[in-house]
C-alpha cells in the first residue's frame, strides 16, 4: 500500500467511510486495510478523550506519515499524548453506521441517521446481525419476511410501505 493510499484510508475513516467502501474505491482488499489499521498506534475500543476537530486530526495523521512519533506530534500540535493516540483509535474503530441497501434504502438510511451499525441494529431488534446483513443485501431468501419488517417497524417507526418501497415500486 502506498503512502498516499494509507493517508486516503485514514482520511476516509475520519469521514465515516467503511473499510469495505474504501477498499472498493482505492482497489485494495479490505484485509489489506485491516492489516494497515492494526499497525497504527493507538488502542482498540472507544476514544477516551472528547474528539478533537477533524482538521486537527488530519494534521496529526499528516505528521505521523512524515515520520513523527506520537509524543513529537503532541508537542508540535500542543495536544495531550492521549489525544494523539485517540485520533488513531478513532481511525481504527470509526464505523460506518450502516450499509446502503438498494433493496431496503429506508432502513439503512434510518440506521445511518441514528448511528446504528448492522450489529447494533440487529441486536436491538432481535435479529442476528449476519441474517440482517444478508437481508439488507438481498441475499436472504430474496426478501425480508413480514416478521422482520414488523420488528423494524416497531423499533424505527418506519411504515411497512417505507420499508418495502423498492419492492412496491418494482412493478410501477
Amino acid at each position: 500500500m502506498t503512502e498516499e493510499e494509507k493517508l486516503t484510508v485514514c482520511l476516509e475513516r475520519l469521514n465515516h467511510r467503511s473499510i469495505y467502501d474504501i477498499a472498493e474505491t482505492i482497489g485494495i482488499t479490505s484485509q489489506g486495510i485491516h492489516n494497515f489499521l492494526d499497525k497504527l498506534p493507538g488502542v482498540k475500543g472507544e476514544c477516551t478523550i472528547p474528539p478533537i476537530p477533524d482538521s486537527l486530526a488530519k494534521r496529526v495523521i499528516t505528521y505521523y506519515f512524515l515520520g513523527y512519533t506520537t509524543l513529537e506530534i503532541s508537542d508540535k500540535l500542543d495536544l495531550y499524548p492521549g489525544e494523539v493516540i485517540d485520533v488513531f483509535s478513532a481511525i481504527k474503530t470509526k464505523k460506518n453506521p450502516a450499509v446502503r441497501s438498494k433493496y431496503y434504502p429506508a432502513v439503512t438510511d434510518w440506521m445511518k441517521d441514528n448511528g446504528y451499525t448492522i450489529k447494533e441494529f440487529g441486536q436491538a431488534i432481535g435479529v442476528h446481525p449476519n441474517k440482517l446483513s444478508a437481508i439488507l443485501r438481498g441475499e436472504y431468501r430474496n426478501h425480508m419476511t413480514c416478521k422482520v419488517a414488523q420488528k423494524i417497524k416497531s423499533f424505527t417507526g418506519l411504515s411497512l410501505k417505507e420499508i418495502y418501497s423498492v419492492q412496491l415500486n418494482k412493478g410501477a
